[in-house]
């Protein structure tokens, strides 16, 4: 099922999905009201469907769509009041160009208030892109220096299939051997570098090996130009500012804390399954140190159960376990173990804190 939407009967923009409105200009077009001619009314969010919202149920038969914000502006008016049921929006809420629906909520007034939001939003947005293709920019670059990149597409110089939008291979008879459409280095970076380096939107004509060579050259050109280098400074100044930011949260919070993971030696075994006639096997789980920095394990405390080893309890009739009192003390001391991996952890991540804080707070070299 695609998305569909429907004009609204005030302003005739469409009622937008809330993952194509932008903040700031237009969020308030996913607020929808539903008229029914029956006399019904449905309020919610767009999601981009024209069935069921929200677990919202619409009205059934012709309808008229408005913009909640639209609906309160006209004074909140029922289906009689229009001439007609609601027209399928031609860009669907969703395939449209920046411009073609950027409008202030009409129920700010003032219009020097409304030039100010509408500039503000715009700049906001061409931000949120520009920062989104930087990120993909860095990243990819950051994969392609990756072995394992390099050992599973050999020396390719694309490592993973790109291909321009609307190219479609042909062989020489012109006929279609493969549609390339809508997909760009990976299925992580998608559309946003495949803009950036085939701007034009073309049939090309030709081998596999013409194409291959034409984006080869072109990915050589834009690896090369400024514009590239701009995309990369841009993340690693925004990366350094988020690490900055972290820093100072973790002088104050700790920059090695403590988490818990299942355990890697085995556990006590009782009884057995019902449905499989195996051995029940009871968990465990070993404590840890984590660096906040690096989000890595400094320090695992596995001790306890090395210690304890493992037993074998035969199970009570009817009973899913053990009830004798040889299974309860061994659950008390499994407890106590696990008490005692949780602690030693917990000094471990304040003797490295102390210790991190007595070096003056210093973050490790960037991997």
């Amino acid at each position: 099922m695609g998305y569909s939407s429907y004009d609204c009967k005030h302003c005739n923009h469409p009622v937008l999905c809330a993952q194509a409105a932008d903040e700031g200009i237009n969020d308030w077009m996913t607020q929808a009201v539903v008229l029914g001619a029956n006399g019904t009314r449905a309020l919610f969010e767009f999601d981009g469907y024209s069935g069921s919202v929200d677990h919202v149920s619409l009205p059934y038969g012709e309808t008229v769509w408005v913009h909640e914000a639209c609906w309160e502006v006209a004074g909140m008016p029922e289906f009689e009041t229009y001439d007609g049921p609601s027209s399928s929006a031609k860009d669907q809420g969703w395939w449209f160009d920046d411009g073609d629906h950027d409008m202030i909520d009409p129920r700010i007034t003032d219009e020097a208030e409304r030039t100010r939001l509408l500039a503000e939003g715009v700049e906001r947005r061409e931000q949120r892109r520009y920062n989104a293709r930087a990120r993909d920019v860095h990243d990819w670059f950051d994969r392609a220096e990756r072995d394992y990149y390099k050992e599973l597409h050999g020396d390719k110089m694309w490592k993973l299939r790109w291909t321009p939008r609307n190219d479609l291979l042909r062989d020489d008879q012109g006929e279609i051997v493969r549609d390339v459409r809508g997909y760009a280095l990976d299925d992580e970076t998608k559309w946003k570098i495949r803009d950036r380096l085939s701007p034009t939107n073309m049939i090309f004509q030709g081998t596999e090996e013409e194409l291959n060579a034409h984006l080869s050259a072109e990915w050589a050109r834009f690896r090369e130009s400024d514009e590239c280098a701009a995309y990369l400074a841009h993340q690693e100044a925004r990366y350094a500012e988020q690490r900055a930011k972290q820093l100072e949260k973790l002088k104050v919070e700790g920059r090695y804390t403590t988490s818990y993971r299942p355990s890697k030696i085995p556990g006590d075994t009782v009884g057995e399954e019902s449905y499989t006639g195996s051995p029940w096997r009871g968990s465990r789980s070993v404590y840890t140190v984590r660096d906040e920095l690096s989000y890595g394990e400094v320090a695992v405390m596995e001790a306890p159960w090395e210690a304890l080893g493992s037993k074998h309890f035969e199970s009570h009739p009817k009973y899913t376990g053990n009830n004798s009192p040889e299974w309860e003390a061994r659950v008390e001391e499994i407890r106590a173990a696990g008490r005692e991996s949780k602690r030693l952890a917990e000094e471990e991540a304040q003797r490295l804190n102390d210790e991190w804080a007595a070096a003056g707070y210093p973050a490790p070299e960037k991997s």
